[in-house]
């Protein structure tokens, strides 16, 4: 009898080990296309950088430079990044201004401004220093930059179950600060 009963569970696992296998592969492949989007949020997060890092080298402490290199330049520096073998989207020729201070040109958004030291004699433990981005102090000189690269992270294995593209946002704010 008990030999019998052995005999008629026989290969009775093979359905969950189908099943488990699927859920298996499906968290593996979600686990990937989770990955690419790190991997893409840290080469946006490159191209940020670098364009901010670019904008600031451009500003001279000096009333009578020219604003519009800063925004050419540092959107020529986050074009110049590729995420996942794709140039970042944007020409430094075509740069729009919606808004003043505010430079866009396709996934790449400039914002130049200042960072400060702000007195108070009234109350010396209110100083500090602080940016102010998009927009500048009156009668102070450019000093900061925003750079802001918008992109979306292909999917591999999402696309499969239906997922749309993972939008990715990298900032970065760098600051001039002569000696």
């Amino acid at each position: 009898m008990r030999h019998r009963i052995h005999r008629k569970r026989r290969g009775a696992i093979i359905p969950l080990v189908a099943l488990c296998l699927v859920a298996l592969l499906g968290l593996v492949a979600l686990a990937i296309d989770i990955g690419m989007v790190a991997v893409a949020k840290s080469q946006a997060q490159n191209a940020a950088d670098s364009a901010a890092m670019v904008g600031t080298r451009t500003f001279n402490q000096q009333a009578g430079f020219d604003i519009n290199t800063v925004p050419q330049l540092a959107i020529k520096a986050a074009v110049s990044n590729k995420i996942f073998n794709k140039p970042v989207n944007g020409d430094p020729n075509a740069i729009t201004n919606p808004a003043t201070h505010v430079y866009v040109c396709g996934g790449v958004m400039i914002e130049c401004g200042g960072y400060y030291y702000i007195y108070n004699d009234a109350d010396p433990s209110k100083e500090k220093f602080e940016i102010k981005i998009p927009g500048k102090a009156t009668a102070e000189p450019y000093t900061g930059v925003r750079a802001t690269i918008q992109t979306t992270s292909p999917l591999f294995f999402g696309n499969v179950f239906g997922a749309t593209p993972f939008n990715v946002r990298a900032t970065s704010v760098a600051a001039h600060r002569p000696r």
